[in-house]
């Protein structure tokens, strides 16, 4: 009888330490994950704000050296885009550091996305003009999400759109009472990286020069998800569809 109780107890012992053990090993590989993703977020940043402080340093420094009036406001404007660049990922970093720490509070209200679409698609009228890209909007539909938010979404789909889409290309956006879909003549997603894509910095293709921050998709996604809509891009023809399901 003392033998046997010896034996469950050594027993009881080697499954819990079995459990201790397995647990302090995905407490390792989670903390290795986070690293690891720190890691590749830092490099990221520091890659992307390296360029624009770079601009600036040289058009600052050509500024001391060279006083003709003619090339001053030249100098200026480039320092100054060079520097809204960088507000800008900075921003974006801070937008995604609160939305996923749940520091954002949701307020629902009712947002027409073709007016939201329409409205986006002014602001940058004067890029896609520029690069002879052909816009078109079709549908509408009311749904009940948070207005501020849901422009940036629709925002960041617009830009990622611009960013991938080659002079004399198309964008189409359309809405039905489900789905808002965003499509983009000129570009292809690998089957593998269609996940990929909506994490911080993951690019189809990193030796392409884009104007985005590399955030977009993943503010995007958080904001998304927060509402409870699933999302998704697939290839389609010649181009992509991003896409978002309300209903």
């Amino acid at each position: 009888r003392l033998a046997f109780m010896w034996l469950s107890c050594f027993f009881a012992f080697a499954i819990a330490a079995f459990i201790l053990a397995r647990q302090s090993y995905k407490n390792y590989q989670e903390r290795e994950e986070v690293e690891r993703y720190r890691k590749e977020m830092t490099n990221a940043l520091a890659h992307d704000l390296k360029t624009p402080l770079s601009i600036v340093s040289g058009y600052a420094q050509n500024l001391i050296e060279n006083v003709q009036t003619e090339k001053r406001e030249h100098y200026a404007a480039n320092i100054q885009a060079n520097v809204e660049r960088m507000d800008r990922i900075v921003q974006e970093m801070l937008d995604l550091s609160r939305l996923e720490a749940n520091s954002f509070q949701i307020k629902f209200g009712e947002v027409s996305l073709s007016e939201v679409c329409g409205k986006i698609i002014s602001r940058y009228k004067e890029i896609w003009q520029e690069k002879s890209i052909k816009t078109h909007l079709e549908g509408d539909a009311i749904i009940k999400a948070d207005p501020v938010l849901m422009e940036k979404v629709i925002d960041n789909f617009f830009v990622n759109a611009l960013d991938n889409t080659p002079n004399g290309g198309r964008i189409s956006i359309r809405i039905s009472e489900t789905i808002l879909e965003f499509y983009n003549s000129g570009s292809y997603i690998p089957e593998e990286k269609i996940k990929d894509i909506w994490e911080p910095y993951q690019k189809v293709d990193p030796s392409r020069n884009t104007k985005g921050t590399g955030l977009g998709l993943a503010i995007a996604r958080t904001i998304l998800e927060m509402h409870g809509f699933s999302h998704g891009a697939k290839n389609s023809g010649e181009g992509v569809i991003f896409w978002f399901k309300f209903a």
